[in-house]
């Protein structure tokens, strides 16, 4: 685990996606930021705004991190009015420390139900008291004509919630927002990947706190992880970190209320580290136990097959791909082997669950693969396909689409520049039909692509613009910038704009710290964009 004295193994440990990882490399990379319903307008304006998290920004401790927030407007994101959260912002609670990692995680939700955006900030690696990387949870509250401000913040530990403290635990390692329980207000699920688990190490879990109309509370709290009486399929088993990354709510249908899907990708289900995803469904009263679902490549219906190091759950999303009533929800598996015997290591596939009446199932799954079923591009080692995904309407048609994150894919000459792929929703599902690959290498898109850029390592999709149709943000973890480049890895982002043909360059834009009025300024190794809500 990353901390205070691994200078958050210099931001390359945090972002960039080299498959097939270690275990323990796996548990220091970003998760892929998750799309949501509008919850993200933090200034009730009518736009949607964007929180882009710098986790190894230096301000009054190296590495302690950063929150820069652009919000948008008719013309799209713009630095009028941006903001610059750290815990050194006044207001803001919770002291500075070394390596904290504020801003590694992300969330937009309504926590009080204020019909307002408010914001859940992970800081996994902060030390609380005497247990290291124990982490922990700011909540910046947003408010009409004003936006996201330090009044009424809170922070959230394990101590709040009592469950206590220990070492290495990773509170915050994951964060999604939903209304679990159908009373108006959002909830937030933590990742708590270092949790042990009746002895069990690094077992792990999430922590759901539930929101009201004072905003989020303790009352009701509750932790889930696998295994007999934890509320979730599966075992426990040491090293699975449920929990670690991925984390996506949505309706997949038995009720009316959100239900949350948590990507397991260290989970030892038929190989070391092949993957899984739990889904625990909504109730009048939280998230429950009942009719929980646990998914991986051997479950029924699903294609595939569990291999070592597939890393099924390293990213979710979800969102109605095929016009039903209920949210169908998309998998990441960047560490999938292809080719003839395997030789292509890590290049990556996705899997589609549909939503239905009775919830997720594994009838009429689907698999997607660079270079198969029309998806362009070629696979190859390391390409990590799935690594980030996020799930919207961004236009072409009536449906949700999909953004698949493959930030290792070689973009002309240059390894691991990066890339990303939209898959269009229909009537039957995600398909090809008009498929797309963006790299800072497309035609029209700011910026050059380069070696080693990760292009795609987060990706999120928000209506920025107001039009109608989301737009899609694409993180750059490893961008270089400055004249000749010479700010190493400071990071970017490029946004792509969504309309009634879909995603398009035109008025697409490329921000990073040194943009305009953007708060703070571009430095060595920041990892600006490496997670964002």
């Amino acid at each position: 685990m990353f901390g205070a004295g691994t200078a958050l193994l210099t931001a390359v440990a945090i972002v960039q996606w080299i498959a097939p990882p270690t275990a323990e490399a796996a548990r220091h990379q970003r998760p892929a930021g998750i799309a949501h319903a509008r919850r993200g307008d933090f200034n009730a304006d009518g736009y949607d705004d964007l929180a882009v998290g710098v986790p190894a920004e230096d301000t009054s401790a190296q590495d302690a991190g950063a929150v820069n927030v652009l919000y948008g407007s008719g013309a799209g994101l713009s630095d009028a009015g941006n903001q610059f959260w750290t815990r050194d912002s006044t207001g803001v609670l919770g002291g500075t420390g070394s390596g904290d990692a504020f801003g590694f995680s992300l969330a937009a939700g309504d926590f009080n139900g204020d019909g307002v955006g408010d914001l859940a900030i992970g800081a996994p690696s902060d030390d609380v008291g005497s247990a290291l990387d124990a982490g922990a949870v700011n909540v910046l509250y947003g408010s009409a004509g004003v936006g996201l401000s330090s009044t009424g913040n809170q922070l959230w530990t394990g101590d709040q919630l009592a469950v206590g403290l220990a070492a290495s635990e990773r509170f915050g390692n994951a964060l999604a927002a939903g209304d679990f329980n159908g009373d108006g207000a959002d909830d937030l699920a933590i990742g708590v990947p270092g949790r042990s688990v009746g002895g069990v190490p690094n077992a792990g879990g999430v922590q759901v706190v539930y929101g009201g109309p004072t905003g989020l509370s303790a009352q009701g709290n509750v932790f889930m992880t696998q295994g007999e009486g934890g509320g979730l399929p599966g075992a426990v088993t040491p090293g699975d970190s449920v929990a670690d990354l991925g984390l996506a709510a949505a309706n997949f249908g038995l009720g009316p209320e959100d239900d949350l899907a948590i990507g397991n990708p260290l989970d030892d289900v038929q190989a070391v580290d092949d993957g899984s995803v739990d889904v625990a469904y909504g109730s009048p009263t939280g998230l429950s136990s009942t009719d929980g679902q646990l998914w991986s490549q051997g479950s029924s219906g699903v294609k595939g097959i569990s291999e070592p190091g597939d890393l099924f759950g390293w990213d979710v999303a979800a969102a109605d791909f095929g016009g039903r009533k209920q949210a169908d929800l998309a998998i990441g598996a960047p560490g999938e082997d292809l080719g003839h015997g395997n030789s292509i290591r890590g290049a990556g596939e996705v899997t589609a669950l549909y939503g239905g009446p009775e919830g997720l199932s594994g009838r009429g799954s689907q698999v997607w693969r660079q270079g198969w079923d029309g998806v362009p591009g070629t696979p190859a080692g390391g390409d990590g396909f799935g690594n980030a995904l996020a799930a919207a309407d961004m236009g072409r048609t009536a449906e949700a689409d999909l953004v698949v994150g493959a930030s290792g894919d070689k973009v002309g000459t240059a390894g691991h520049a990066g890339s990303a792929t939209v898959l269009y929703g229909s009537a039957g599902g995600l398909d090809s039909v008009g498929v797309q690959l963006w790299s800072q290498d497309s035609s029209g898109v700011r910026d050059v692509a380069e070696p080693g850029d990760f292009f795609g390592s987060d990706v999120v999709a928000f209506d920025l613009d107001g039009s109608g149709s989301a737009d899609v943000v694409a993180g750059v973890t490893q961008e270089s910038v400055g004249v000749n480049n010479a700010i190493r890895d400071a990071g970017a982002i490029n946004v792509l704009y969504g309309g009634t043909d879909g995603l398009s360059s035109a008025g697409n834009q490329f921000w990073d710290q040194d943009t305009g009025t953007v708060g703070d300024q571009a430095e060595n190794f920041d990892a600006f964009g490496s997670a964002m809500g």
